[in-house]
């Protein structure tokens, strides 16, 4: 058992790494799709296929709901293929307090060479992280640390390194954990503070949120940070996990992902007006200095907390998930409109243009997580 102790004024959050916990068999409540080779990444430059996370309910008195990962057309946005799917239910979390957690699937990615991570929340243990090998299917289980709940498992473009967030079960402490995919070690670093390091006894312990991306060339990393009502995004040197850069939110706007690009480093921004108007949500570009604001495209109204991901060889692509905050209404496009469920809205970014993918879900259905 190893043990670390994060602490502040009003907190001590024992983080436990559990031996008895790190087995590699694959849960039995997973149940895996096809084993074949996934689809193509790429097809001329941008990818083919995006992952994809939906909830499927039952119609039955019960409404039992099951997680479903599963792959869709980026160029019509069908469903292509069912990866794995699991139960859902409700856990209890007993660690510092009661707190509910969503069992199933969550945050699912892309690796360079097409493999899929994804997280699996149990009843008994909030922090498994699987990965699919895009050429044969197979699932292998890479991390699990029961106690902790992992988030945002992100693979490096050179393949070498994974990302992701640890975080106790009452999110009064996390960590950034960077596993080495060839030895198997594992570096931390906690939250920083406006000055570039982890503060000491604060009254509110800072926490990383969401939304880890790594640079084009592996050297740095990005992820939302939260202290003292005080969000930003960090920019961390890979080697080292020093801060090498924090970009402050906007006023009145929250930054919701981040991904890096061809021309630097791309936002992903809700904004709030106030006054009763409504909030927009926009893509801010910077170049790579990450002070230079190179361009600001406002997605379509109603869209709100934009996940971003780029892609393609040249990450020039950008997919784009949003939750459509409107009044129910028609989908856009031909009829006959098929059934829609709460609305949800999917685009390409390419060339400083936006493209919409029509994705339909069923009445009973929702998408929750994005990845290429």
């Amino acid at each position: 058992m190893r043990t670390r102790v994060v602490t502040s004024l009003s907190t001590i959050i024992l983080v436990v790494s559990v031996g008895a916990c790190t087995g590699r068999s694959i849960s039995p409540a997973l149940h895996l799709g096809v084993a074949k080779p996934l689809p193509r990444v790429t097809d001329g430059g941008a990818p083919t296929t995006f992952a994809r996370l939906d909830e499927v309910c039952s119609a039955t008195h019960d409404a039992s709901c099951s997680s479903r990962l599963a792959l869709y057309s980026t160029r019509d946005g069908t469903p292509i293929r069912t990866l794995a799917t699991t139960p859902i239910g409700l856990t209890i979390s007993t660690m510092t307090k009661f707190i509910g957690v969503d069992v199933g699937i969550t945050y699912p990615s892309r690796g360079p060479t097409g493999d899929v991570w994804f997280v699996l929340t149990e009843s008994f243990c909030e922090s498994e992280i699987y990965r699919m090998d895009a050429r044969t299917a197979h699932v292998s289980l890479v991390a699990k640390q029961c106690g902790l709940r992992a988030q945002s498992p992100v693979q490096s473009p050179n393949g070498r390194f994974l990302a992701y967030i640890l975080s106790s079960p009452d999110l009064n402490g996390s960590v950034l954990a960077v596993r080495d995919l060839v030895t198997g070690h594992v570096r931390e670093v906690l939250p920083f503070d406006k000055d570039g390091v982890p503060p000491r006894c604060p009254p509110i312990p800072p926490r990383f949120m969401f939304g880890v991306a790594w640079s084009i060339d592996s050297a740095h990393l990005s992820v939302v940070d939260l202290a003292q009502s005080h969000e930003a995004l960090d920019v961390i040197d890979g080697r080292t996990l020093k801060l090498v850069d924090q970009i402050e939110s906007p006023p009145t706007c929250d930054i919701r992902s981040s991904t890096f690009d061809a021309s630097g480093l791309l936002l992903g921004l809700t904004c709030d007006p106030g006054a009763g108007r409504e909030q927009t949500s926009s893509l801010v570009q910077y170049a790579s200095d990450l002070r230079t604001q190179v361009s600001d495209t406002v997605l379509p109204t109603c869209a709100a907390y934009p996940s971003v991901v780029a892609g393609g060889p040249r990450h020039d692509v950008i997919l784009i998930s949003s939750y459509r905050y409107c009044p129910p209404s028609a989908w856009p496009g031909k009829p006959p409109v098929r059934a829609i469920g709460p609305e949800e809205l999917v685009e390409i970014f390419s060339n400083g243009q936006l493209r919409d993918i029509h994705v339909y879900t069923s009445d009973r259905d929702f998408f929750e997580e994005v990845g290429w």
